[in-house]
């Protein structure tokens, strides 16, 4: 239940939580299950600073509130630390 709040608060705010990449992938394909919209997935690993952002999704490629059509490709920027 606490996961479908959380997807509902992101869907209703736009706003982007630091959440794993299997979970970002998860709530990717439910998006394009519900809304018909194909999306190529990539993934960029970037040094981050930020502490206990490691392996976590810290951006995407697309703007937040960005409309992406069906072929656009998706990038799911992801945090390395300094020792990676």
């Amino acid at each position: 239940e606490s996961e479908s709040l959380i997807k509902e608060f992101m869907r209703e705010t736009n706003v982007i939580l630091l959440i794993t990449l299997e979970e970002s992938e998860s709530l990717i394909k439910e998006f394009m299950r519900e809304t018909n919209v194909i999306l190529f997935l990539k993934n960029s690993f970037e040094q981050s600073d930020l502490i206990g952002c490691e392996g976590k999704v810290i951006g995407t490629n697309i703007p937040q509130g960005g409309v992406v059509s069906t072929g656009d490709t998706l990038m799911f920027i992801v945090a390395n630390s300094q020792e990676d």
